[in-house]
């Protein structure tokens, strides 16, 4: 009983962190898969829970948060690069960078957004398109993103000027009138 009640609890606890990491991987309730990764989450953090060296709940609240905000984010890449291989529609760069209050709704901008999106595509490989939503996002510095792909900084300025350099052509597609 004392186990289900700390369920509970970690349930109520953490929710909010579930949807910040879904939110940071462009994740949005109204999607009709949300609701799966959702419970996916609540897995894995109860997973994650039992394997944490403290008290979730109490006085190391603080160290397991950031301890399962990284095993939740990362779980969740996998899911969705599972999702990716087996064809399942997932939102992995939208264009959700772009402000959408500000965006023109015409026809002519929606088919240079879409024209845009297909290029990024087709010109980047998975592991960049990663990187420039992440980027774009802007929630993570230089470091983060370097401790999360288990590289140095160097190599992420590195990447960062190999994917501006393979859409600087991109950018008039943007801008043109």
């Amino acid at each position: 009983m004392k186990k289900d009640k700390n369920l509970e609890k970690l349930t109520e606890q953490y929710t909010p962190l579930i949807h910040h990491v879904m939110k940071g991987l462009y994740l949005n309730q109204s999607d009709s898969y949300y609701e799966d990764y959702l419970q996916e989450l609540y897995i894995k953090l109860f997973e994650i829970a039992a394997d944490f060296d403290g008290d979730p709940l109490d006085k190391d609240n603080y160290r397991f948060t950031h301890y399962a905000k990284r095993g939740l984010r990362w779980h969740l890449i996998d899911l969705l690069r599972s999702a990716k291989k087996s064809n399942v529609e997932v939102p992995f760069l939208d264009i959700y960078f772009l402000d959408k209050e500000k965006v023109e709704h015409s026809e002519d901008s929606r088919l240079r957004l879409s024209s845009f999106y297909t290029e990024v595509k087709q010109k980047l490989t998975k592991q960049e398109l990663t990187l420039l939503v992440e980027m774009i996002a802007g929630n993570h510095t230089l470091q983060e993103l370097a401790t999360n792909y288990g590289v140095s900084r160097k190599t992420i300025s590195e990447r960062k000027k190999v994917i501006r350099d393979k859409l600087h052509s991109l950018k008039e597609v943007l801008i043109s009138e």
